[in-house]
């Protein structure tokens, strides 16, 4: 009894086990090849769809750059120009600063002028009056006295003797400077004296002369009294 059960289920499943190898390896074939074709079939779809998701991105990507680009020249054009606006402001701020500054200064420099002029006009007339109070004798009568004496000439012209003999001066000039007689400041006292002043542009001092007239000639220069600043 048993053995024909055992032949029936033989015949019906045959003589080798349910988990042969040969069943495994036919069992295994038959469920991957399903596998394998859904996992191509996945493939065939997911690739189209990942490439345009992929086409997306970039797309994006570049065109979030180009607006990037675009803004920040956009920027830096309006930075510029509103930097070359400033520069231009500050340009004309320092030009019309210079302009009211050249003015001021040409105001002073005219006022200085106007102020030189004056003085230039008061030191000549002050010259003028010191040159024409020297050429006057101390004393009114010294003309008629020279006169008396012999002498042809005035005390204008003893006082030109006295400009051209700067050697009666005792003194030598410092610092590269020849003593000289002041002509605005010589004195004709009377018909034997004069009062000469003397200068090397450093130093002052002032002579008293004595002189006499022999054969109508002012001569016989003597310093009566001499003085040099400093000493």
């Amino acid at each position: 009894m048993r053995k024909k059960v055992k032949d029936s289920l033989n015949a019906l499943i045959g003589s080798e086990p349910i988990f042969s190898e040969a069943k495994q390896r036919e069992l295994l074939r038959n469920i991957e090849r399903p596998q394998k074709k859904r996992r191509s079939f996945y493939l065939t779809r997911i690739t189209p769809i990942l490439g345009f998701i992929a086409f997306l991105l970039v797309g994006s990507i570049l065109f979030i750059d180009y607006l990037t680009k675009n803004q920040y020249s956009a920027e830096s054009t309006v930075e510029q120009k509103s930097s070359e606006a400033t520069s231009y402001e500050k340009q004309e701020e320092i030009v019309s600063a210079n302009s009211v500054a050249a003015n001021d200064l040409q105001k002073k420099v005219n006022e200085l002028e106007k102020e030189n002029a004056s003085l230039q006009e008061a030191i000549r007339d002050k010259q003028n009056t010191e040159s024409s109070q020297s050429t006057t004798p101390l004393y009114p009568s010294t003309n008629s006295l020279l006169q008396d004496l012999g002498y042809s000439g005035t005390s204008e012209d003893i006082k030109e003797e006295v400009i051209n003999h700067p050697e009666l001066i005792p003194y030598d000039g410092v610092l590269g400077g020849t003593m000289q007689f002041d002509e605005n400041r010589i004195f004709v006292i009377s018909h034997e004296y004069v009062y000469a002043e003397f200068s090397d542009g450093h130093m002052m001092g002032y002579l008293i002369l004595h002189y006499s007239i022999e054969n109508g000639e002012a001569t016989n220069w003597q310093i009566v009294s001499q003085y040099l600043d400093g000493e």
